[in-house]
């Protein structure tokens, strides 16, 4: 399985086989540029002696995001699965953290979509599964300090925790920077839905 994520930060992209991470890649920039992505898939698989046609699905972030990383990914993800007749499954990167961080209770996902932009959505996991109480919305860095005041779990991606007054908050955890390892074991372990539609979250009106 190859996954794919390109609308946050420098973007990530892994490689998977039987639900065990083979290799990945994560970088400022690398994944985030059109004229990028491709060439450093091509590098990932080839220093693991491998080459597309051992891959035999795709999974790729729909969102949230930069709107311009959300379509590169959906693009290059939607080429490789027509190209090598792959399956291609599209996915939120909320969903996915939700699914694979084992938290119980209520707990919100908070990632980057903006300079001063985040995009949250919360969710409950108890002894029936995992549910989403709101659907994926904007807030501003503002809104989200106010939010860390109260009694509420916080996932954050680490370029929203450098946004935030340090010691805000111990209800407040730092997620890993690679989602597209969040999105491989998602799609491998769990049963995340999947969506055709990008999740272009932009600010607040």
């Amino acid at each position: 399985m190859l996954a794919i994520e390109s609308a946050i930060g420098g973007g990530s992209i892994a490689l998977y086989s039987n639900g065990e991470r083979i290799d990945g890649m994560i970088g400022s920039t690398l994944m985030s540029r059109a004229e990028d992505l491709l060439p450093n898939i091509d590098l990932l698989l080839k220093r693991n002696a491998l080459s597309i046609s051992d891959v035999n699905e795709v999974v790729v972030s729909n969102g949230p995001g930069s709107f311009t990383g959300i379509r590169i990914g959906l693009a290059t993800a939607m080429g490789l699965a027509a190209a090598g007749n792959l399956r291609l499954r599209r996915v939120s990167a909320l969903e996915a953290i939700a699914w694979t961080c084992g938290r119980q209770g209520e707990f919100v996902v908070v990632l980057p979509v903006g300079r001063e932009t985040v995009c949250i959505q919360t969710f409950v996991r108890s002894n029936d599964g995992l549910t989403s109480v709101t659907g994926p919305e904007p807030l501003g860095i503002a809104e989200l300090i106010e939010t860390t005041n109260d009694d509420v779990i916080l996932l954050v991606h680490p370029l929203v925790q450098n946004m935030l007054p340090k010691g805000n908050s111990d209800k407040l955890f730092r997620i890993e920077s690679d989602i597209s390892n969040y999105l491989a074991q998602a799609a491998t372990k769990h049963q995340i839905r999947e969506s055709n539609e990008p999740l272009f979250v932009g600010k607040r009106k």
